[in-house]
């Protein structure tokens, strides 16, 4: 017995540590949560009908994600604005709006104060979009056996929701990480769908908790393999040594591949597609209102289509009075080409 007694010291001295970080552990997810309530005075004033997440994974740096909240006001009195509880404090570019525009909004770490348009008496329905990025949102994993990237999307139950849900799509060139230790995706539903020009899977949670923070999604990608603007750049030099006809169809070709990165970057719905179209059809320029009658859209369905668009840089947007003007770039002038 005496042989083992360092052994044994050790052995208690790590369970004694385990049992200490876990009360510190808790300590601290009964802190967040008080923290929460504080911020929320009452969350039976609003119930969330639907609350909708559909997040694009376009590359290892870039996210683009969309959030349709439809609520209905439970108060006595009119609703003025409305708090929300973002986990995400590396999102960049916050647009919220309505079905007509764009609305205020002031933003501390995680708070989002929403000002409504106008108020909505006892009973009424409202609904808010929410647009932003986050980048650099992946965390490498590294080990002695395993290598991939880990996307992760918390989210924190403000009010009493009835149906909570995220769709996550993701491009071709993001391969899921298949090794045995480690799953893929979480929550383990039914395997990505191949459709529309992306990989799909999606979660539905009926009557999520008021304040849990266990709503985590993950997904796992296998690292990329080497460096594709390196390569590039080695042919590009490789070429340069050629004759000079070479060198011009290079240069050429390499445009040519920016344009179809970008692409492949923001994959275009049909929807954009055909106001890509009617904005060079219009001579580059228009608005959104214009944009509206032509197509016969909603007003928020075109400011949630025009959104990825402005944010891949194939359009470009200005305030004009009470509306937006719109006009196309130069990448989207080459893809209309």
């Amino acid at each position: 017995m005496l042989k083992y007694r360092k052994e044994l010291n050790l052995i208690i001295l790590l369970l004694i540590t385990l049992s200490f970080s876990m009360i510190i552990l808790e300590t601290d997810a009964i802190e967040c949560k008080k923290e929460l309530e504080c911020s929320f005075s009452n969350q039976e004033t609003i119930i969330i009908s639907e609350h909708v997440v559909k997040i694009s994974l376009l590359s290892f740096q870039k996210v683009i994600v969309n959030e349709t909240i439809s609520f209905i006001n439970n108060q006595s009195s009119p609703l003025s604005s409305l708090d929300l509880w973002n986990n995400h404090t590396d999102r960049n570019g916050m647009i919220i709006e309505d079905d007509l525009g764009v609305l205020s909004h002031e933003a501390t770490e995680n708070l989002l104060r929403i000002n409504l348009r106008s108020s909505i008496s006892s009973g009424e329905l409202g609904s808010i979009y929410l647009n932003y990025v986050l980048e650099d949102h992946f965390q490498q994993v590294v080990s002695e056996s395993f290598d991939y990237y880990r996307f992760e999307f918390i989210s924190t139950i403000s009010y009493s929701t009835l149906v909570y849900e995220v769709d996550v799509r993701y491009v071709s060139s993001l391969h899921l990480y298949d090794r045995p230790e480690v799953l893929p995706y979480f929550p383990s539903t039914n395997p990505p769908i191949w459709s529309g020009g992306y990989y799909n899977i999606g979660w539905k949670f009926n009557n999520p908790k008021i304040f849990s923070i266990d709503y985590l999604i993950y997904l796992c990608f296998k690292s990329p393999k080497g460096n594709l603007k390196v390569r590039g750049y080695v042919l590009g030099a490789l070429g340069f040594l050629g004759l000079g006809s070479f060198v011009t169809l290079w240069i050429m070709r390499k445009r040519q591949s920016k344009i179809m990165k970008k692409l492949d970057d923001i994959y275009l719905t049909d929807d954009q597609k055909l106001l890509l179209k009617l904005i060079a059809e219009k001579g580059g320029r228009t608005t959104q209102k214009e944009l509206v009658n032509l197509t016969g859209f909603t007003k928020s369905k075109v400011s949630r289509n025009l959104n990825p668009l402005e944010q891949g840089g194939f359009v470009r947007k200005e305030r004009w009075g009470n509306q937006y003007r719109v006009y196309l770039t130069d990448l989207g002038k080459k893809v209309i080409e």
